[in-house]
């Protein structure tokens, strides 16, 4: 358990960009009542500090719900790319990201200095077709970007 206030939660790096409010008010009710029963993932950072990884929406419910701690699982991430690959995995193999979301992960590591071969070696089940597909996505105009919705929640408990 560490608390809620030594995680530091920055902006636009979670690949995943939509979050559904109705889920969001769910996964509260659920919090509230049973606690968060999965471990968000953080990465130590300075002065007792920790950032988030994988588990944002987790994250949020426990804020609104006024908890002071979370249960989390402390990794270190590679200097590279600060953790996205790990972010990026674990939305991909827990929910499967829409196409533009995905594409949005790909950008940031992108971004980090990774080219298509390294994305290819840090997630080697992804195709480098599908790795194209999904950065061409990017390249339309917002209003006409694809959103591809599974069904899943976008939150999990």
């Amino acid at each position: 358990m560490i608390p809620l206030d030594a995680i530091d939660v920055v902006e636009g790096f979670n690949p995943r960009d939509d979050r559904d409010a109705e889920e969001l008010t769910q996964l509260v009710a659920t919090v509230r009542e049973y606690g968060v029963l999965q471990p968000v993932l953080v990465a130590p950072g300075d002065a007792g500090r920790f950032g988030l990884i994988a588990g944002e929406c987790r994250y949020r419910a426990a804020v609104k719900v006024g908890d002071k701690e979370i249960p989390a699982r402390i990794r270190p991430v590679d200097e590279e790319t600060g953790g996205v690959v790990l972010a990026l995995i674990e939305n991909l193999v827990r929910e499967r990201l829409d196409p533009v979301d995905e594409a949005r992960g790909y950008r940031a590591l992108i971004n980090r200095g990774l080219n298509a071969r390294g994305i290819a070696q840090r997630l080697p089940k992804i195709p480098k077709r599908r790795l194209s597909e999904r950065l061409a996505i990017l390249k339309l105009p917002t209003e006409l970007q694809p959103r591809s919705r599974t069904g899943r929640s976008s939150c999990k408990r």
